[in-house]
């Protein structure tokens, strides 16, 4: 992206931004482009999770989004869609859940989008809550209307899907808190989508599993959705009974170069030190087998602490896989990225197929798999990896084992002892796919949330306590240019994407007012919008419909109304509403008609 992405703030955002020389194709630059805009007396907790929903998008416009989640407010996500080249909305926020108060067990943590019952409309999904106790705990299904365009997900969840639905033991069990645990697609070939879930289960560990989900029969919608659970991997609980062994991370790949392809599990211990890994084969539709479970490493204390998800690229038709293991101290020993290697079998994997690429780099096991430096040729990946410093970008050189860490260059494209003088938060995601460019300019982009903490202060000597910066957005490009941030701290007009909020979008008083028999609405637009125009009594009654979802160009619009219904006949003398429809959002006046 030539300009980039301001992002959160509950409402508004802001962005600063020029256009930049180019630079060689496969250099690893890239500048810092956007960040979320400070507003006074906001005091919004997000960056725990970040998600982009790109190919599909979420309402079928073609038009990427971009979702965060928040603490606020009982646990919510927003989402904010890229409109075009240099322009990002606020398009939606779930629904408020306890106003004023902080989401249980910190939740969401994470996000993922898909279409879950298979109707053919996107879905967001997310947990909110963990023990037993908290009264708002389950799986939280948004969906969108199905009006291309229309940025419309609800104002209620089409489902909540309690833990006991998923298995009765959660009623005595923790559910909610994996950073990485939720993976949606066709994992089986049946062509009906499964929704993969590992819980990080503390409580009761006897139960740690992992759940394969799946829609039977019937849609969200309908209310009427038959909801199984698939698969039931309970491997990792029987064969490393009472060591405290929890999945909380999810992947899928080809480990073993045979027909079928296996889920990836990290496990993560919540007694002592110990790490471990599991695989689930994909035999079919439907038809599953577990493979290998193997203790990973006594001196690595949680498998990945935070993210443990595992990567995977594909490297001259084969799949790679890499696992991080880090308890957050600074010791050599205890931060190590593994690629596993010579499996013949799933089945028969153990320490020795796991080979230490580095030892003591990253942090925290937040980490993406790219290629956003525009490579050509012998240009290989890139792994995007949050440090304690920052990011760095490891690239594989395109030749040579890639698992040996001569075969990659390491590069610090971020350091964050630019913009922080006190810290304690971190980069808490990276969310990165081939060749994703948000806003089609070209330049190839990855976005990376920030977990705030009340000890964040900016070099300036502005604490980030309250209104930090929470999504940080990368491009490909000259790292000299990035926008900064000490500048930003206060300022939340300059931007360099025009960031849209419902503020921009404006219904005018009617004239004549009062009037008869005829009257003049107008409105303004600031980008092209699907949008409805309805007249309705002070008894909350449809009169008439001016306009019914229909797409209107950026600018000003009037449309005259006759005072007369839907069926043509003349309405009554008295005061009507006004009501303007764009996306999730809606503006009113009242107008008088005297006869």
């Amino acid at each position: 992206m030539r300009k980039l992405l301001a992002l959160l703030g509950v409402l508004c955002l802001g962005l600063v931004g020029r256009i930049f020389a180019q630079i060689s194709d496969g250099k690893n630059s890239y500048r810092l482009s956007a960040v979320n805009a400070r507003k006074a007396g906001l005091d919004f907790t997000a960056g725990r999770g970040v998600w982009v929903a790109n190919n599909p998008d979420l309402d079928k416009d073609g038009k990427p989004e971009i979702l965060v989640t928040s603490y606020a407010d009982g646990g919510r996500v927003f989402v904010f869609e890229v409109t075009g080249n240099d322009k990002l909305e606020f398009v939606w926020a779930s629904k408020v859940l306890a106003a004023g108060k902080s989401a249980p067990g910190d939740t969401p943590r994470s996000i993922v989008t898909g279409d879950f019952d298979n109707d053919g409309n996107q879905e967001i999904i997310f947990h909110i809550g963990y023990t037993p106790a908290d009264t708002l705990r389950g799986l939280y299904i948004y969906e969108h209307n199905g009006v291309a365009g229309s940025d419309n997900y609800g104002a209620e969840p089409v489902a909540r899907i309690k833990p006991e639905q998923i298995d009765a033991a959660f009623s005595r069990g923790n559910f909610g808190r994996s950073e990485s645990g939720l993976l949606l697609r066709d994992i089986d070939g049946d062509n009906r989508n499964e929704l993969i879930i590992a819980p990080r289960q503390f409580a009761v560990p006897e139960f740690a599993d992992v759940y394969i989900l799946q829609v039977k029969s019937g849609t969200w919608k309908a209310k009427n959705a038959v909801l199984e659970v698939e698969y039931e991997y309970k491997a990792m609980e029987d064969a490393l009974r009472g060591d405290g062994y929890v999945p909380v991370g999810i992947n899928i790949a080809n480990v073993d170069g045979d027909p079928q392809r296996e889920i990836i599990i990290t496990a993560q211990t919540n007694s002592t030190a110990g790490s471990a890994l599991g695989f689930i084969q994909v035999n079919g539709p439907n038809s599953y087998e577990d493979g290998a479970t193997v203790k990973v490493a006594e001196d690595i204390n949680w498998f990945g602490l935070v993210k443990a998800r595992p990567l995977v690229v594909n490297v001259n038709g084969a799949d790679q896989v890499f696992l991080f293991g880090d308890d957050g101290a600074a010791t050599a020993n205890q931060r190590r990225i593994w690629m596993l290697d010579g499996i013949a079998d799933d089945k028969f994997v153990d320490v020795s197929n796991l080979k230490t690429v580095w030892r003591n780099l990253g942090k925290w096991s937040v980490w993406g798999v790219g290629d956003q430096d525009h490579g050509a040729g012998n240009d290989g990946f890139d792994i995007y990896l949050s440090s304690s410093d920052g990011i760095l970008d490891l690239e594989y050189k395109g030749t040579g084992n890639p698992g040996d860490s001569t075969s990659y260059t390491i590069k610090q494209v971020f350091d964050i002892d630019d913009v922080y003088k006190k810290r304690g938060g971190l980069f808490n995601e990276i969310f990165v796919t081939p060749r994703l460019d948000l806003d089609a300019d070209g330049n190839r982009d990855f976005v990376v949330s920030w977990k705030g903490s009340t000890a964040d202060t900016i070099v300036t000597g502005v604490s980030l306590a309250k209104n930090s910066f929470n999504i940080f957005v990368f491009e490909w490009g000259d790292s000299t240019k990035s926008i900064d941030l000490k500048q930003l701290a206060t300022d939340v007009k300059a931007h360099e994407w025009e960031i849209i909020t419902p503020d921009d979008y404006d219904l005018a008083q009617n004239y004549p007012n009062p009037f008869n028999p005829n009257t003049t609405i107008e409105f303004v637009l600031p980008l092209k919008k699907v949008i409805s125009l309805r007249i309705y009594d002070m008894a909350g009654r449809e009169v008439r419909t001016l306009i019914a979802l229909q797409n209107y160009n950026a600018g000003r619009h009037s449309v005259i109304w006759d005072g007369r219904d839907n069926e043509g006949g003349l309405v009554a003398s008295g005061q009507y509403i006004y009501r303007l429809e764009f996306g999730s959002f809606v503006k009113t006046k009242v107008m008088t008609l005297l006869k």
